[in-house]
Formats: structure tokens, sequence, C-alpha cells
């Protein structure tokens, strides 16, 4: 038998623009770092590099980290995932649930392709904060 190498695979999305001013809009990609799954505490935890793939050390645009955290404390659609918005009663649309146990349902009675999941995940997350 023989060892078997296979390249690893990077997961690495593009995310909206940084706008600095009405002028000046920056690409921006994030690429995973680390994540956690914290079952005792109830969150799963990304954490991002973030870059700027267009410039080369520009002073004030430097990569830096990002975290998106799944808790409870953010609903989403019971079925999609989908992050939900409250409306002015802080009534939610539809059949819903806490973020973290959504991941973890699904991550107990559901075939996942991981890399997919975190990708959707990521592209959900605010990155303006």
């Amino acid at each position: 038998m023989a060892l078997i190498s296979i390249p690893p695979v990077d997961i690495e999305i593009d995310i909206p623009d940084l706008v600095v001013n009405e002028q000046l809009s920056l690409k921006r990609k994030a690429k995973l770092f680390t994540m956690t799954y914290n079952q005792l505490a109830k969150y799963l935890t990304l954490s991002w590099i973030v870059s700027y793939p267009d410039l080369i050390d520009v002073k004030g645009f430097s990569p830096y980290s990002k975290e998106s955290i799944a808790d409870n404390t953010t609903i989403v659609d019971v079925n999609t995932g989908a992050i939900l918005t409250a409306d002015a009663e802080g009534n939610y649309p539809g059949d819903y649930i806490g973020q973290y146990d959504w991941f973890n349902n699904v991550a107990e009675t559901q075939q996942v392709n991981v890399h997919a999941m975190i990708r959707q995940y990521g592209l959900q997350a605010d990155w303006n904060s």
C-alpha cells in the first residue's frame, strides 16, 4: 500500500467590496483560518483572514482577522439556515430556529459537504462590522 498525497483545499470566498468613498471600491477575499465547534457552550465560530488581493503592502489595508459566530442569538430559517430579520413587532417570518441549533441538527441528520456549508455560511456574514 502506498501513501497517497491529496492536495489540501483552502476555503476561500469573495466577499463584498470595501467601499472607501464613492469613488473607491476595494475587492476583498476571506480565507478560512480555523473553525471551533463548541457543543458545551453551543456556538460555532469561523475565523477568517480577510485580504485585499489587488493591493500589495498598502498602508491601512493589511490583511486582518474576522470571526463569524453562530449561536442561538441569531435566528435562521428552519429549512434553509438563511439568517432572518424580525419585523417591527419582533416576529420572524415562517418557521425559525437558533443558528447553532440549526447547524447542530443538520450535522446530525444530513449528509453534509462541510466545505460548501462553510462557504455558504461565510457568504451570509456581516463583513462590514
